[in-house]
């Protein structure tokens, strides 16, 4: 799948947390990561109770696909946002995108991959425990 035309630009969409990451144009194509690479990730990372916690939240948040997380784009498989406020944790957000919630502009985070990602999630719910 290519990456999707994105509406506006990094020069009129600004509403960031994150000043110093580059807004994306156009928005990273979406990606699929599957279930079974999410739980084998998670668990050969952080062991098998917090990579179930992982999982579940994954699982109530994200779309899916058959056997796999859809992401939007930028390896986000759980609309992680960038607009309202900076998130605790690994420094593993490399960028942002901007596009049209439900209701109204927001900014997404774009991660370098899916593993990233899961170690982005880990640490929010270890933080949470």
């Amino acid at each position: 799948m290519g990456a999707k035309s994105n509406p506006i630009s990094d020069s009129n969409y600004r509403e960031t947390a994150y000043p110093e990451l580059p807004f994306a144009d156009p928005i990273p194509p979406s990606t699929k990561m599957s279930y079974e690479y999410a739980v084998t990730t998670l668990k050969s990372k952080y062991g098998d109770s917090l990579a179930k916690a992982v999982f579940s939240v994954m699982f109530a948040e994200a779309s899916k696909s058959g056997e796999n997380f859809n992401s939007a784009g930028g390896h986000n498989y759980a609309g992680v946002q960038t607009d309202n406020s900076r998130w605790g944790g690994p420094k593993v957000i490399i960028g942002q995108y901007a596009r049209k919630d439900s209701e109204r502009m927001r900014s997404f985070a774009i991660f370098e991959s899916d593993a990233t990602f899961l170690d982005f999630m880990a640490s929010r719910i270890e933080k949470k425990r």
